[in-house]
């Protein structure tokens, strides 16, 4: 989120470890946290800090890239419930694992305008993005690119 020229960015993460009891013992294994439905809990630092400093307004920028768009969504969401607008939400290849296709990739009305640029093709662990649609039934601004490239 930006705030007067300055961003505060909330980090998360996809995997978590659990240990289950077995018959034979503890087994340690590894699982999504949007398997766990931890999306409150991961966006909750991003949501006080928006309720905190803009629930008397101003420009709200949410971005999030792999599984921090889907967070981002989330977020976006969240904010919605308390009225604080989103003047942009940015996408870059929102995904989660072999859960991608199942990702809530709307974009609500409380959103002035969005980009979402994605890779439509799986990668080894079966992650991809994927279009977003509007709500409001306004046209989305969906990118798909077939390479990706990082610049340092």
């Amino acid at each position: 989120m930006i705030r007067g020229g300055s961003v505060q960015n909330f980090p998360s993460t996809y995997w978590s470890t659990k240990v289950y009891g077995g018959q034979y013992g503890s087994v340690a294994g590894i699982s999504s946290t949007i398997a766990e439905g931890k999306l409150e809990e991961l966006t909750q630092e991003a949501y006080d800090y928006g309720l905190k400093n803009y629930g008397s307004g101003g420009r709200v920028v949410v971005y999030g890239y792999s599984y921090g768009g889907v967070l981002a969504h989330h977020l976006e969401k969240r904010l919605k419930q308390n009225k604080i607008k989103v003047n942009f939400l940015v996408t870059v290849d929102a995904a989660a694992g072999d859960q991608s296709d199942q990702l809530d990739r709307i974009v609500s009305e409380n959103t002035t305008e969005s980009l979402n640029i994605y890779q439509p093709t799986s990668s080894i662990l079966g992650s991809r993005g994927g279009e977003n649609k509007r709500a409001d039934g306004l046209a989305e601004r969906n990118y798909q690119s077939n390479k990706s490239f990082i610049c340092r």
